[in-house]
């Protein structure tokens, strides 16, 4: 967040709280609708991107406080003691939003300042709607949309999704791509951040409670993209080529470079625990041993850990709107 001085004019409704501009301040970070905070203490107003058009640039004299949403990827922020930086610039934001309160929506936006009539105006780009539940999410290459579903739902063909999918049953690797040659334009999915693998991780787990098989496991594996190189294989040791992540080749063009929480001691394969553990998959299980592992592709239940391979980690990009 961004604080300097200001005034909302053009907008439609706002939230209203009565607490310090601070926590409104924290509150509207932690908030992906929220724009803009305006301080009117002892309350403050926070805005969404929909209901806000523009806004009037004041003097620190007027101790009339607003605080921007923006992106940066500076280490440090303004601090509300100093000059304000918004003078003439263009601030670049990205938020999420509901459109009527029904799709979430991924939204980047600019706030521009006409010099003459000291106004900033709130420009939105393109929005990249979700069915719902399905949270967006911005990757290197563009928006895509995250969500978890069963397959009785997935066969409704939601067409925008990125997505964990529990089956009916337990497959391999192999049984698992199959699943794309009927879904145009899907394909299997690595994860990119670690926000992407907390949010994965956490809807994964629900399906320990909710398994379709008449075998009760107290560990899921969910398939996902990337194959070990052949360099990586055994005997071949451990080395800066083939050391965790990049002991593996990646299809998924939205994440060059995947960012995940290994268990503990994995991946194991060049210590020929086996040998041929040669794809990657998410684990959650009921003791605490979750993240990601490398595994034999051919593996459906693995007996010794009560392991079923349930579903997969699937998507396509989202479309602008």
């Amino acid at each position: 967040m961004l604080v300097t001085y200001g005034k909302p004019l053009n907008f439609s409704i706002s939230a209203v709280y009565t607490i310090s501009f601070k926590e409104c301040v924290q509150k509207c970070w932690r908030d992906t609708t929220c724009v803009l905070v305006y301080d009117t203490a002892p309350t403050c107003k926070m805005f969404a991107l929909e209901n806000l058009g523009s806004v009037r640039k004041l003097n620190s004299s007027s101790n009339s406080r607003i605080a921007f949403r923006t992106f940066s990827t500076s280490d440090s922020c303004s601090n509300i003691s100093q000059t304000p930086i918004l003078t003439g610039a263009t601030v670049t934001g990205r938020t999420y939003y509901n459109i009527s309160n029904v799709l979430p929506t991924y939204q980047e936006f600019t706030v521009k300042l006409d010099t003459k009539t000291n106004i900033w105006s709130f420009k939105p780009s393109f929005h990249y709607p979700c069915a719902p539940p399905f949270m967006p999410v911005k990757r290197t290459n563009g928006v895509y949309c995250f969500g978890v579903r069963t397959r009785n739902i997935f066969r409704k063909r939601i067409l925008i999704v990125v997505q964990v999918i529990q089956t009916y049953s337990c497959l391999n690797k192999s049984q698992a791509l199959a699943q794309f040659s009927i879904m145009n334009g899907y394909s299997m999915m690595v994860i990119a951040n670690m926000g992407e693998y907390n949010w994965l991780l956490g809807t994964a787990m629900s399906y320990l409670s909710t398994q379709n098989m008449n075998t009760t496991y107290s560990k899921l594996g969910f398939w996902m993209d990337g194959v070990r190189k052949a360099s990586c294989k055994y005997p071949a040791v451990r080395s800066p080529s083939c050391n965790g992540t990049n002991e593996f080749d990646y299809s998924d063009p939205s994440a060059p470079n995947p960012v995940f929480n290994w268990i503990p001691g994995q991946p194991d394969a060049l210590l020929n625990s086996p040998r041929n553990s040669d794809c990657l998959y998410l684990q959650v299980s009921n003791n605490g041993e979750n993240g990601v592992d490398d595994i034999p592709c051919s593996m459906t239940v693995h007996s010794e850990e009560n392991m079923c391979m349930n579903g997969y980690i699937y998507g396509t990009p989202a479309v602008a709107n």
